[in-house]
Order: structure tokens, then sequence, then C-alpha cells
């Protein structure tokens, strides 16, 4: 298992700077959805959190939510703008929150939705990753 779990923020919101991660948890910053399942796949990510003042905050909650491999992954949009939060429902957001709420709230927020794998689980799927593939499998 990592040593830190990755927390992804889009863009560069006013309020990320003040966000402070619990323990084992760093944040990431993803500029431009370029990439972005790929992206989120490659870290690791256990969390995305969307800047609802980007351009492109659409594609950053909707991307995740059609691939297998990042569906699961919760989707907070951050918004001072009530009509984009609203918006976001739509959009792939798991949750909509004003920057206010995110931050009062953010350490519980961490523990509530990021999908950590616990160490038990992580080792099963390791185990199960080692074994041998069936021979239909092999065959293709």
């Amino acid at each position: 298992m990592p040593d830190h779990h990755l927390i992804a923020i889009t863009g560069q919101p006013h309020w990320a700077g003040v966000l402070v991660p619990p323990p084992h948890y760093q944040l990431v910053r993803y500029l431009t959805p370029e990439r972005l399942v790929a992206r989120l796949t490659d870290d690791r990510a256990v969390l995305l959190i969307v800047d609802g003042a980007h351009p492109d905050w659409s594609t950053f909650t909707a991307a995740p939510k059609s691939s297998p491999a990042t569906r699961r992954l919760t989707v907070i949009l951050v918004a001072d703008d009530a009509d984009v939060r609203e918006a976001s429902r739509t959009q792939g957001a798991d949750l909509a929150l004003t920057p206010e709420a995110l931050i009062a709230d953010f350490a519980a927020l961490v523990t509530k939705y990021a999908r950590v794998m616990d160490a038990d689980e992580a080792a099963q799927l390791a185990s199960e990753c080692e074994g041998k593939l069936p021979p239909l499998a092999v065959q293709g």
C-alpha cells in the first residue's frame, strides 16, 4: 500500500491552498482534463475534488464515471455558483459543496468519501494477481 493516499484537485482554485490533508493523504493538482482517467488510475487517487469555476468542470466530473477503473471514485464538485452545483449532479458529481463547506468539513469528508483499500483487501488483491490464469484466459 502507498505511504500516502492521493486526493486529486482540479485546476487552481483559491480554496485549495487552505486545505490541510489528514495524515497519510497528499493533495495533487490536475490542471487539465487530458488523460484524466489514466492519471487518476496511475496515481491511485482515492478522491477527486473538482473546481466548479474551471471551464472544464463537467469533463472533470463526467469522465471518471465513464470508466470501469474510476467509476466508483467519489467526485466532489466545489463551487460558489448554486447553478453549477445543481448542474453537477447530472454530470457525474457525487456531492456538490460550497468552498466554505469543503474547508469546514474537509477531514470528515476525506474520511467518509475517500476510497481507500484496507491492508487485508490489498493483500488479497495482490495474492490473486500473482496466481496463474485459467487455461481459457491464456488462450484468449
